[in-house]
């Protein structure tokens, strides 16, 4: 069991491939708002993230005084080194540079969690285990991976002291691909600023659109496959309500090309603006009349908490593990806070962005809703509590770290 003496003397280094300021993705994100709140706690934080590209290492300190080693990425150091072994030699050799009493490790890469125990076998690892490749490639989103790498997944979390998941079907996946005690993993959710999504200001564009009669869906993400924005093209051009629909895309990535082809294809051409990536969304998040996330994998989905924070109605599918490794409607209350779609039917997809249309009042009642369930059941707070939590007891949840329903 993973426990240190005293709380205040609990030592956390986080460790990633990016960090702060790459907030490329949930992940980057979550870890980020976790070392601030650790921080704010008066817990010692220290980061370890590949994100260097100009030399072997260089420590900074970033804001609220959290030191961070940034290391070379790992083809810059040696040959060969898109095997997952080199990448794990790689990380072992910094680990000890962030090294303090009473530290445990957050590591969410599996070369990350067997390169601290390389280096430093005493110390606790927490495997906080955010996706799953070879779930990924069952779903059609990545190529299936080598077999060194499929056997660094499977020996992380048999060496972590304890594994952590944003969600139940995370959970499910993982127990899938190695044979562990149920009771070792743990769902902590995720978080959200709810203050700054809650109080955004409403971009004006938006909400002239809708002034005029328009129904203002947004999507808002990286334009990736597994994201599924093509699929929910699809369903816009199969809405009744399609000529009075402006669906919102931002984003970028490396499907964007292919997505704005579809819609040209599909004739959405008047339906659909894509606004690129933008680094402060909030305001067309809270002037849109509801928020599309279509991904054909989702392990959480931080942007439906976004999207309740800000009073927007959400629509996603419905979990259906495996065929579906979606865990957002895990998240919203079907029905109350969103509707969930037949996960990857495109024709139910179409018909409840037409319930949605046609019903305002609706959509005003699920925003309400969705805003408080998301202020009494989200925070970066809770989830950094129940960390120390099971650092400090072996027990994650506490009463203000309520699993996800």
């Amino acid at each position: 069991m993973i426990r240190c003496a005293e709380p205040r003397e609990v030592a956390i280094q986080w460790q990633s491939r990016r960090f702060y300021p790459d907030l490329y993705g949930g992940l980057e994100v979550q870890g980020w708002e976790l070392a601030r709140v650790w921080r704010q706690l008066g817990r010692h934080v220290s980061v370890i993230t590949e994100n260097y590209p100009d030399g072997p290492f260089r420590m900074d300190t970033l804001p609220d005084g959290i030191p961070c080693l940034r290391i070379s990425p790992v083809r810059r150091a040696w040959p060969w080194s898109s095997l997952p072994w080199l990448r794990t030699l790689h990380w072992a050799r910094f680990q000890r540079r962030l090294a303090q009493p009473h530290q445990v490790v957050i590591a969410s890469y599996p070369e990350c969690v067997i390169a601290s125990r390389l280096a430093c076998p005493r110390r606790p690892v927490i495997n906080n285990c955010v996706a799953v490749s070879a779930a990924l490639a069952a779903a059609g989103v990545v190529p299936r991976p080598g077999g060194p790498q499929q056997a660094l997944e499977r020996l992380a979390p048999v060496l972590a002291d304890r594994v952590t998941v944003t969600s139940r079907m995370v959970k499910r996946q993982l127990l899938d691909l190695v044979n562990l005690p149920p009771g070792k993993i743990h769902v902590l959710p995720n978080g959200v600023d709810f203050d700054r999504s809650s109080r955004a200001r409403p971009d004006g564009d938006l909400l002239e659109l809708r002034s005029r009669g328009f129904f203002v869906p947004i999507y808002i993400g990286r334009l990736s496959v597994e994201k599924g924005v093509d699929l929910a093209l699809r369903a816009v051009a199969r809405m009744a309500h399609r000529a009075r629909t402006r669906f919102i895309i931002v984003g970028e990535g490396p499907h964007e090309p292919a997505l704005r082809r579809l819609a040209r294809q599909l004739d959405l051409t008047r339906n659909v603006v894509f606004l690129g990536k933008l680094d402060h969304p909030e305001g067309r998040l809270a002037a849109a009349d509801a928020l599309v996330l279509p991904s054909r994998y989702e392990s959480f989905g931080i942007v439906l908490l976004e999207a309740m924070a800000a009073g927007v109605p959400t629509l996603t599918w419905r979990t259906d593990y495996p065929r579906a490794p979606v865990a957002c409607s895990e998240i919203i209350v079907e029905g109350r806070t969103g509707l969930c779609a037949d996960a990857f039917d495109i024709d139910d997809l179409a018909r409840k962005l037409d319930f949605l249309a046609e019903r305002p009042d609706l959509r005003r009642r699920f925003g309400q809703a969705g805003r408080a369930h998301c202020r009494n059941n989200y925070s970066w707070v809770a989830r950094a509590t129940g960390f120390l939590n099971l650092i400090q007891t072996g027990e994650p949840i506490s009463q203000t770290c309520p699993v996800s329903r």
